[in-house]
């Protein structure tokens, strides 16, 4: 297991970046930021090839933070997919800006409730 000073934590945009958004993810104490910047129509395979590099380069323990799932344009059976293997990796998945209805519900209720959606 990481030491407290070994974990990364990973913020993911994909769209506009806003000072909003960016000073949110620096409260965070994110140690990297990957931002998808959309030109025209969203790009299915480039939006991917970041969600495999998220995978992939954080390990059990690490923090990823993904500003808003909507951004990510992926169909219910792919989000849980995705969630599925941060999960098995054991990465701590923190989502910050979820519908109004969603708020009261802790990350792991509403990737929990994802699951349940997509079966």
């Amino acid at each position: 297991m990481k030491g407290v000073f070994e974990m990364n934590t990973l913020a993911y945009i994909n769209g506009e970046v806003t000072t909003e958004r960016y000073n949110e993810l620096l409260k965070k104490n994110v140690t990297k930021i990957l931002i998808d910047v959309p030109r025209g129509k969203p790009n299915d395979e480039e939006v991917t090839d970041s969600l495999d590099y998220i995978v992939k380069n954080l390990s059990a323990g690490d923090q990823l933070i993904i500003y808003d799932l909507s951004n990510l344009h992926r169909t219910l059976s792919e989000l849980s997919k995705f969630f599925i293997q941060v999960k098995e990796k054991e990465i701590d998945l923190i989502i910050l800006n979820k519908e109004e209805i969603f708020n009261s519900m802790t990350d792991k209720e509403f990737v929990d409730f994802i699951f349940d959606l997509n079966e």
